[in-house]
């Protein structure tokens, strides 16, 4: 299986800090996607991860376009993406995440899942999709489609990071930086992410420790 085959390969190297490629899609075509929100939290919530790993490589606003994005995955461990996706329940291939504009490229503004599915990813053994509902309806975990994660498992990365509801701005810059710091730290994706929901329950703010807070993210895909 998927985890199986990802458990195969080398151990990550925790003497050696993983490089990360770290997107906040804040800046997209307000004509293309008019009813779409601003996201302030997205940069700061890069910039809060990016001290975890020093050879993280952010790509903020007009840089996080498709051509770049895609040029750059399967250069780092790991993956990070704060930004509005959309994931479509009858043609999972045509859900999508919403990018920067690519001068001159007609519809190079979206990245969708089946380009994801097209690649092999040698290296990328983490991916973290900090956007609404990432990992789909219910409906759809059940069978075990796992949103816009799929394509990321099916084509050898070994956990995935996404979202079962809407994300809050506050709550995910509470709990992302910190499940990062974890992982860093045990290489072990849903080890990092139970610390990071242990924290959040322990939390001086008493909204962190409200379930739809801490229990919004999920991993698939781990081996462990």
């Amino acid at each position: 299986g998927i985890a199986q085959a990802a458990a195969a390969r080398n151990p990550l190297d925790r003497s050696q800090s993983p490089t990360a490629l770290l997107v906040a899609a804040t800046e997209f075509d307000r004509n293309v996607f008019p009813d779409l929100d601003s996201l302030p939290g997205a940069a700061a919530e890069i910039g809060d991860v990016g001290p975890v790993y020093p050879d993280s490589l952010p790509l903020q606003a007009h840089e996080a376009t498709k051509e770049r994005v895609l040029a750059e995955l399967d250069r780092h461990e790991v993956f990070h993406l704060a930004g509005h996706s959309t994931f479509n329940e009858r043609h999972p291939d045509q859900s999508y995440f919403v990018l920067a504009p690519s001068p001159g490229e007609p519809g190079g503004d979206v990245l969708f899942l089946h380009e994801i599915a097209a690649r092999r990813f040698e290296r990328l053994r983490l991916v973290v999709l900090s956007s609404c509902k990432s990992l789909g309806p219910q409906e759809t975990r059940i069978l075990g489609v796992s949103g816009l994660a799929r394509p990321f498992l099916d084509r050898g990365v070994e956990a995935v990071v996404g979202s079962l509801w809407d994300v809050g701005d506050e709550a995910a810059a509470r709990l992302i930086p910190e499940f990062h710091r974890r992982y860093r730290a045990s290489g072990d994706a849903a080890e990092a992410l139970r610390g990071a929901q242990v924290a959040m329950l322990r939390d001086l703010n008493l909204s962190f420790r409200e379930p739809v807070s801490w229990a919004v993210f999920q991993v698939v895909g781990s081996s462990q």
